[in-house]
């Protein structure tokens, strides 16, 4: 009889900085914390990144670092189940200021089936979760709040909710599919 680690060998992340390289499934062992740059960086194609209920944050000041950042030109990228947070807040008057990430699933322009679901962002100097809004992306089931530009900016966003977003909660481009968006 096989192993689970034979059939789906998975791989565990309890410190970042941390840079993803090989393809394959890997989980979050704890909280993570960075006090500068992003958190985890995806660098490969076919990654499966479970965050496992845990909280990946950071105090940077000012905010450049991502919590989440994939490289451009990768496809078939799943993050789910966790929370991305910093300490930016709106003043109430729509100034975004404070420390903690700059944006907190981000990608460089472009990417492809890039599936994000069961994911919060709080806080962040720019947008929540940006995948590009004329690429084949999925949000769903996810909530940002307190972001500096853009809540959501996917292909298809479902079942979520974005506020406190200065820009707007959704960014989409002329496909953009909205199923049970709530702002």
């Amino acid at each position: 009889m096989k192993t689970l680690d034979q059939i789906e060998p998975r791989i565990g992340i309890s410190a970042a900085p941390y840079v993803i390289t090989n393809s394959g499934s890997y989980y979050l062992t704890t909280n993570l914390y960075v006090s500068l740059g992003n958190a985890i960086v995806i660098s490969t194609n076919d990654v499966s990144l479970n965050l496992n209920g845990y909280t990946i944050s950071s105090d940077e000041s000012p905010p450049t670092g991502y919590g989440i950042m994939i490289n451009s030109g990768l496809r078939n990228i799943t993050i789910e189940n966790g929370v991305i947070k910093g300490f930016v807040t709106n003043d109430g008057h729509g100034n975004f200021d404070g420390v903690g990430f700059r944006m907190g699933i981000g990608r460089i322009y472009p990417v492809y089936n890039v599936y994000v679901k069961n994911v919060t962002v709080v806080g962040c100097a720019a947008s929540g979760i940006y995948l590009g809004e004329n690429e084949p992306t999925v949000i769903e089931n996810c909530v940002v709040e307190s972001v500096g530009a853009y809540g959501l900016a996917a292909g298809i966003v479902k079942n979520s909710l974005a506020y406190d977003c200065k820009y707007g909660a959704v960014l989409g481009g002329d496909d953009l599919q909205l199923l049970g968006f709530f702002i």
